[in-house]
């Protein structure tokens, strides 16, 4: 049997089980900026494959609130955690280190095809 690379990846982030993912600041940047062009690219991704609905819209105010009065600065980070039930979990750090508890933690309406694909695409994004 062989397993290749795209499976793998679909595995990692499909797959029935928690995902971690930190996001480390190289740049100062406020909360407002983060969660806009997170929220931006998100709202775009959804709107071009016709799935943007009244939910979306309500896990982006959410989003977009639990960011509003936070400023990153260098090596300050902010932590994702999705169950694979859908809720997202977020954390602030601003010396690097994993919290205990989480910020803010909601159901987000990811579905199953778009779990990886937009959290990957956020984390990778720079500038």
């Amino acid at each position: 049997m062989t397993i290749n690379k795209t499976e793998i990846y679909s595995y990692q982030n499909l797959g029935p089980f928690e995902k971690f993912i930190k996001v480390t600041m190289i740049l100062t940047l406020t909360g407002q900026q983060y969660s806009e062009k997170v929220t931006e690219n998100c709202v775009a991704f959804w709107k071009s494959v016709g799935i943007y609905t009244d939910a979306e819209a309500k896990a982006i105010r959410k989003f977009l609130e639990a960011f509003k009065d936070e400023t990153f600065s260098p090596g300050s980070s902010i932590l994702f955690t999705k169950s694979a039930n859908g809720s997202l979990t977020l954390s602030f750090s601003k010396d690097g280190s994993i919290p205990e508890a989480g910020n803010a933690a909601w159901c987000f309406p990811f579905r199953k095809a778009e779990l990886g694909s937009k959290t990957i695409g956020i984390a990778e994004r720079r500038g």
